[in-house]
């Protein structure tokens, strides 16, 4: 379905709110206890606490400061979405708006595997 708010998209949105606002214990909830993520070319990670780990790390880099969801797929136990997102570079404050693609697949209305494709190395500087 597209741009359609199923339950497995809502589930994204609310997840990704409790992340921004570094609502761990909450945000935890919205995953398998063996998720798989992964991020642009990095390998990939099992669990939140690795998940937690990375965004903790990316954000001593960068800050992110939301993002602009252009396109929201959902399709059984599968959501992709196609989004602007927003960061603030910590090392000079430089704005940067990245197109990246999130896929989300659920295990009933948890998440099972999180995957961020793009190119993140901007964030970097």
């Amino acid at each position: 379905m597209l741009n359609e708010d199923t339950p497995q998209v809502l589930a994204v949105e609310t997840m990704r709110g409790r992340i921004q606002r570094e609502e761990w214990d909450d945000a935890a909830t919205h995953f398998t206890s063996g998720v798989t993520f992964g991020a642009g070319n990095l390998r990939r990670v099992h669990g939140f606490a690795e998940i937690r780990a990375y965004l903790s790390w990316r954000t001593s880099k960068a800050r992110w400061d939301g993002d602009h969801v252009r396109t929201k797929i959902s399709e059984h136990d599968l959501v992709v979405t196609e989004a602007e997102s927003r960061f603030v570079r910590m090392s000079d404050g430089a704005e940067i708006i990245l197109p990246l693609v999130d896929v989300y697949r659920f295990e009933r209305l948890e998440i099972a595997e999180w995957l961020i494709y793009g190119d993140l190395s901007p964030l970097d500087g």
